[in-house]
């Protein structure tokens, strides 16, 4: 069995979640803005999730991304 990390979406999401909750529960925070965390950590969480038993090339996706754009750019 490999021995998976969490990865910085996963963390990122998990600290997103309980810090949301945490101020809601001792400070009021409009029900936009906590659902607006809530929403965006547990995507987070669930994007974390999948990326620790898929291989995600999202790096090599945005480099492609830009250079077809500013070739664009320069062709016009």
């Amino acid at each position: 069995m490999k021995d998976r990390k969490p990865n910085k979406f996963l963390i990122i999401g998990m600290l997103l979640c309980s810090t949301t909750l945490c101020l809601n529960r001792f400070f009021y925070l409009p029900d936009f803005v906590e659902g607006l965390g809530l929403g965006i950590g547990i995507g987070l969480e669930f994007f974390g999730l999948f990326t620790l038993n898929h291989e995600l090339k999202l790096r090599t996706w945005k480099k492609n991304l830009f250079k077809k754009i500013f070739h664009t750019l320069k062709v016009n």
